[in-house]
């Protein structure tokens, strides 16, 4: 049976570094340049949330990207330790390196063969203890009695320990740099809350072996946050884990809720070390190894049989980062290789109702990237709504900004700082029905609720629903399920009323949501874009649209959307792809959804499009 890092590495080999739930969340992206709503300019107010809900959608879309890394570096790095340390999986290094010599070019291993330098002979007879041994040799004159007393944990010079610390100044460097650097952002922040719960505060390299001291880390066994809870065990220590927040990714909650665990730990075993196995394996899984081995020392367990290979490396592994972080010069690193992140500060202020994460980065006058990297936790584009306890969630806000956040808030009418409706699945309905009712595009529902296949939606599920806010009409919240949509819901790729009086007979007025260019608005209405642009003061070049501005159009035609003398498959109306167009900018020109075009056209998903092809884009 192959070894868990065995298998770890075997996964790296045949191109598993990134976890399939991120690839399948990765929507169809919007077309590049295209104005994202609420960034650059505001609509009319500074605070102003109005938009369809693509643009809060891509809150989520920037977090998979961050998830997707921090699950990326995890996995490289156990597969690099596997073929380093482990003895089994560098049987699977050999294969790795058969097939390279075979003329195998798998670009997915690319950067664990780099890792790895399979220039060099890895041989497959030495045990970890002669290696380990070799290790220590290698140590020279470093002086681990002197060392050791920079510690409020136990050290030991094991011979698994030197392993690691040659694993970390070789094939691991890159991570370990990478976690030196992130290092001085936590270190503060968590000794804080270790010295205040009485445990020692070094415990804190726990945290940097399992996660790098990333809070957006993510196992491939679903383990998340600084301190790699996984669920259960989270809400076991008070972590709130559901829609709409995950504390596991909370630094501040999370360090909290592990010192509560590791102490618990301790009290039950009264070694560290057991303690710190104990939080790798579980609680159980230490207390059949006493009552198997006979023996309450780590160390023999690592002799024995009842522990992982992963458990058995864990304690050593602490050990080594322990030691190099504190010793850097006598390891071969250099401050230089790393840059040292800013220590984590921030203010905190009451958000009672749920709030778009744009509205409140423009309360504080600071940018949503800043809101979202302190606050990893939110799942979603906002907060999460009154739970109708007497807690009251906290957004954190950098440092020295809450004072111009509470005032500015304070003057954001309850109705302008969301426009959602949450909707409970019923018998029967799909994204289809939901898009129609809501007058939101499927697309815009995928992202938000992170679907991963839209096909298949579950009785009873809560969906959050963003819905373009009509115009002249202030946005509803829903306090129950199912709300009934606005009574007159803005056309799915923007809103369209009459010009004021006084302007040229059937003008009208276009409310641009995201998404919408001037070329996809002059071709929706027949009018050249020259035309559009000069009517309304743009430059037909150079212009930039926000979402919610008012352009003044004379449509030349009225069988609106499909442009004249085009037909496509089967009779459908059709569009000629221009420069700059995607399927997402035409989906949103011709009020229907990327899946049905791909559907319409049977094309391949991620299809790239060719100036001049034909694509059908309405009814028969």
């Amino acid at each position: 049976m192959v070894r868990p890092l065995a298998g770890l590495l075997i996964l790296a080999i045949v191109g598993a570094t990134l976890p399939a739930s991120a690839q399948a969340d990765d929507p169809a992206p919007a077309q590049a340049g295209a104005p994202v709503a609420g960034r650059g300019g505001a609509p009319s107010g500074i605070l102003s949330a109005e938009g369809t809900g693509d643009e809060v959608a891509g809150h989520d879309e920037d977090a998979l990207v961050d998830e997707a890394e921090a699950a990326r570096e995890l996995l490289e790095l156990k597969a690099v330790e596997a073929a380093t340390i482990d003895e089994e999986s560098r049987q699977a290094l050999e294969l790795l390196r058969a097939l390279e010599v075979g003329g195998w070019s798998g670009t997915s291993g690319a950067g664990l063969r780099d890792a790895l330098d399979l220039s060099r002979p890895v041989p497959l007879v030495p045990s970890a203890t002669e290696l380990g041994a070799a290790a220590l040799a290698d140590l020279g004159g470093f002086d681990f009695e002197r060392a050791r007393r920079l510690y409020d944990i136990p050290m030991e010079m094991h011979p698994l320990v030197a392993e690691y610390i040659r694993f970390f100044q070789g094939p691991g460097r890159k991570h370990f740099v990478r976690w030196l650097g992130r290092a001085s952002r936590y270190q503060p922040l968590i000794r804080k809350t270790l010295r205040e719960a009485g445990l020692p505060q070094d415990t804190l390299f726990l945290a940097m072996i399992e996660s790098g001291f990333s809070p957006v880390a993510l196992s491939p066994a679903k383990a998340s946050g600084l301190w790699q809870f996984m669920e259960p065990t989270g809400k076991r220590f008070g972590l709130r884990v559901d829609f709409w927040i995950d504390e596991r990714r909370d630094p501040v909650k999370a360090t909290v809720a592990a010192a509560g665990y590791l102490k618990a730990l301790y009290a039950e075993f009264g070694d560290w070390r057991l303690a710190w196995a104990g939080y790798n394996a579980g609680e159980g899984k230490i207390r059949r190894a006493i009552r198997e081995e006979g023996s309450t020392s780590f160390w023999d367990m690592v002799n024995g049989r009842v522990l992982k290979p992963e458990t058995k490396h864990y304690v050593p592994k602490l050990m080594a980062a322990a030691l190099i972080t504190k010793n850097l010069a006598a390891f071969g690193f250099s401050p230089e290789e790393f840059d040292p992140h800013p220590p984590l500060a921030f203010d905190e202020a009451e958000v009672p109702e749920a709030t778009d994460l744009e509205v409140i980065a423009r309360a504080a006058g600071v940018s949503v990237n800043d809101i979202k990297e302190l606050n990893p936790e939110l799942r979603r584009w906002c907060t999460p709504p009154s739970s109708g306890s007497d807690e009251v969630f906290k957004i954190k806000l950098p440092a020295g900004t809450r004072q111009r956040f509470v005032e500015t808030y304070a003057t954001v009418a309850p109705k302008d700082r969301l426009t959602y409706r949450v909707h409970k699945i019923a018998r029967g309905e799909t994204l289809s029905h939901l898009s129609l009712r809501y007058g939101t595009p499927t697309e815009a529902i995928v992202r938000l609720n992170r679907i991963k296949d839209p096909r298949r939606l579950r009785l009873g599920d809560t969906l959050v629903i963003p819905v373009p806010k009509p115009s002249g009409e202030a946005p509803r919240q829903a306090r129950g399920p199912n709300p009934q949509p606005p009574p007159s819901p803005a056309h799915r790729s923007g809103s369209t009323s009459r010009a004021p009086r006084g302007a040229r007979g059937g003008a009208l007025v276009h409310t641009v949501v995201s998404g919408e260019t001037l070329s996809t608005l002059a071709r929706r209405y027949g009018v050249e874009v020259e035309e559009l642009a000069r009517g309304n003061g743009l430059s037909a070049r150079r212009a930039t649209l926000r979402v919610g501005q008012k352009l003044r159009v004379e449509p030349k035609r009225r069988d609106l959307p499909a442009p004249s003398g085009n037909e496509g498959v089967a009779g459908r109306k059709a569009h000629v792809v221009a420069a700059g167009d995607t399927l997402w900018s035409i989906a949103r020109a011709y009020g229907v959804s990327v899946a049905d075009l791909e559907r319409w056209n049977r094309l391949p998903r991620r299809s790239p499009l060719r100036i001049g092809q034909r694509l059908a884009v309405g009814g028969r």
